[in-house]
């Protein structure tokens, strides 16, 4: 019996970068690790220009280990990088809030949210924050609505978790490069299986480094099926930006 197998496609020869839309991205120069200068930042600009992509969410990381990070720091650092954003490209300013001990007081200043009051939030990798169901209800009673940074990393969730923060209403972003394995063999199953089940809404690189973005590209190979899921959230991801709330801070 003969078996077909049908190839996968390197990312760069779809067409799915083609006027992408990213909701993840570490650009701003030197807080929290992503580009660490405002050459680095430019350089990255101009790369994620030539392989297709529009527009950018900047997500800083708003969390205890920043303390720095006042909306004030990352608007200032802001209005710097896009004077230096290459022509055609746009950038608004969001944030990564981790839940930690310190978010409701950071949560009772300025919010950097996407359109809609949609925050995105993450927690650490290795284990759920005490108060993680409340912080996420209590985000949805003063008129957020979350939205779950690349849950397929946290190693201490379950199928059944997913299942329960899904059916609660909240939103997932997937890291594009866990279907590309550069964050190891569990992730990259995870984020099949979660992308399989339809539980994600947008999806984002979560820009660090020129380097890993690279990696990243050359390592995600996606059949056609994968070329289709992962086209439905960059339209996700263009709605968003296109969803008519967006605040007047875009280039």
């Amino acid at each position: 019996m003969l078996t077909w197998i049908v190839p996968k496609r390197n990312i760069l020869y779809t067409t799915l970068l083609e006027g992408m839309t990213d909701v993840h991205a570490h650009l701003l120069p030197g807080v929290d690790g992503g580009s660490e200068s405002l050459m680095d930042s430019m350089a990255a600009l101009k790369r994620m220009k030539e392989v297709g992509v529009k527009r950018i969410f900047l997500t800083p990381h708003i969390a205890d280990e920043c303390k720095n990070n006042s909306p004030e720091l990352l608007q200032a650092k802001y209005s710097i990088l896009k004077e230096c954003c290459p022509p055609d490209m746009e950038l608004y300013l969001a944030g990564e809030y981790m839940l930690d001990s310190g978010f409701d007081a950071r949560k009772r200043g300025e919010i950097l949210t996407f359109p809609g009051k949609q925050i995105l939030v993450e927690t650490s990798c290795s284990s759920a924050p005490e108060r993680f169901l409340t912080f996420l209800f209590d985000l949805v009673l003063e008129g957020y609505k979350p939205v779950i940074a690349h849950p397929e990393l946290y190693r201490y969730m379950t199928q059944d978790d997913y299942y329960f923060l899904k059916d609660k209403g909240y939103k997932f972003q997937l890291n594009l490069f866990s279907l590309a394995g550069l964050y190891g063999k569990q992730p990259r199953s995870v984020a099949r299986n979660l992308l399989d089940k339809g539980y994600y809404d947008y999806v984002g690189s979560d820009f660090r480094r020129l380097g890993d973005y690279e990696k990243g590209l050359k390592k995600l190979y996606l059949s056609a099926n994968r070329i289709r899921q992962v086209g439905e959230l960059f339209e996700n991801n263009d709605s968003l930006w296109h969803s008519g709330s967006l605040p007047k801070q875009i280039i």
